[in-house]
């Protein structure tokens, strides 16, 4: 995790990137999941987006965990769910994040992402697409 300076100006970012097969015809399908944590010693209880027009004038950054999860291809989406800092639990010593009920280690990472039309339609600010995936892979 971030530490020093960075705490308060930088991320951590943890990518993934998978190919999965349809069990029907065989036909594969990329796609991807990420972690993103964003200055973190800034952390509140709810995420602090930094494009909005409020928070722009008043000079706050953003501080957030982001789950991202998408694909690419024919009818690509990605998908993004922001949460406060001060929801993440971490291990110091090794990659161990959990959020609610996402988890990501180094052999393992669960979790999902899901927004409505509405969700996106009402906060532009998540940049995100509607629709909803889930993973459990080891």
């Amino acid at each position: 995790m971030l530490k020093g300076p960075l705490a308060k100006k930088g991320y951590d970012w943890w990518w993934h990137n998978f190919t999965g097969y349809n069990r029907s015809n065989g036909e594969p399908k990329s796609f991807f999941i990420e972690y993103f944590i964003c200055n973190p010693a800034r952390g509140k209880d709810n995420p602090v987006f930094g494009q909005l027009p409020a928070n722009k004038e008043a000079g706050i950054t953003p501080s957030y965990v982001m789950i991202k999860a998408g694909h690419w291809g024919n009818g690509a989406r990605q998908l993004h769910n922001f949460y406060g800092i001060n929801a993440l639990k971490r291990e110091k010593n090794r990659l161990a994040l959990e959020i609610e009920d996402l988890s990501l280690q180094e052999t393992y990472m669960s979790g999902h992402c899901s927004l409505s039309d509405q969700d996106v339609k009402d906060h532009p600010e998540y940049m995100s697409d509607a629709g909803n995936m889930s993973w459990d892979l080891k």
